[in-house]
């Protein structure tokens, strides 16, 4: 409908990307490459009808000769005037993770956003599923008071067994199952009312899996995640269960 556009909720996208390929620490599928998972993003909002209004920041964690080297500055050459949506990119010195991350949330705090909009703090290791932004959308509007979603079913809850007794609450909301979780990645969404909250206490409590489980403990906070997932970790062994991510990385080129 016309007025749709009006009343549309808000999506803010932040990408965080550094011109760093292969770090040997991290296990990648032979299939994997990061501009394969930006491709992916941009091809998942290339639809002229988005339940959400988006808009989508890169936080490029680098310097101008990185970013003259990086697929992004090709990419935004060539294509960033026909995407889908608008590309800004954020140039900054941050030099590790966790630096890059607390910048990336500084930065969101200063843009003053709406208590109702919410927020995508995406590392640029993620594939996502080709309606991931019609389902959010769906859950997001249901009304309930959602603080945390991930859209990665992290496959470390049915391979450790610290997780041998996880309990979680499961609800089905339009043609998907969502489940609540102890922890995800440092990839997930959450309104900015909520983060204004609790932005001190992330930067404050160490890694993803640490953070969030002091947002639990200090101010009672849930995430819930997809079954199945609607965007995936690229490593070896922690992929989404049930889909076939190499399918869909392979799908991603530039036209």
């Amino acid at each position: 409908m016309f007025l749709d556009k009006f009343f549309k909720k808000k999506l803010h996208i932040f990408f965080r990307h550094v011109h760093i390929y292969e770090p040997a620490t991290k296990a990648r599928p032979d299939w994997f490459s990061m501009e394969s998972c930006f491709l992916n993003l941009i091809s998942t909002l290339s639809n002229k009808e988005l339940p959400l209004k988006v808009d989508l920041t890169i936080m490029f964690d680098g310097n101008d000769a990185s970013f003259n080297d990086d697929f992004l500055s090709t990419y935004m050459k060539t294509k960033g005037e026909q995407a889908p949506i608008k590309i800004k990119i954020i140039q900054f010195a941050g030099g590790s993770d966790a630096k890059s991350f607390h910048h990336t949330i500084d930065y969101i705090l200063d843009q003053k956003y709406s208590d109702d909009d919410w927020i995508y703090f995406l590392e640029n290791d993620y594939l996502h599923d080709a309606n991931w932004i019609n389902k959010l959308s769906s859950l997001i509007n249901l009304g309930k008071n959602l603080e945390y979603v991930s859209l990665y079913d992290h496959f470390d809850k049915y391979l450790y067994k610290q997780y041998d007794d996880l309990e979680s609450k499961l609800f089905f909301h339009g043609n998907h199952h969502w489940r609540s979780t102890p922890s995800t990645c440092a990839s997930f969404l959450v309104s900015s009312r909520i983060l204004n909250e609790d932005a001190q206490i992330i930067k404050s409590s160490g890694g993803d899996h640490e953070f969030f489980t002091a947002l639990a403990e200090k101010n009672s906070r849930k995430i819930i995640s997809p079954i199945p997932g609607l965007s995936t970790h690229c490593m070896i062994d922690f992929l989404s269960p049930g889909i076939d991510w190499e399918k869909i990385s392979n799908s991603q080129k530039f036209n």
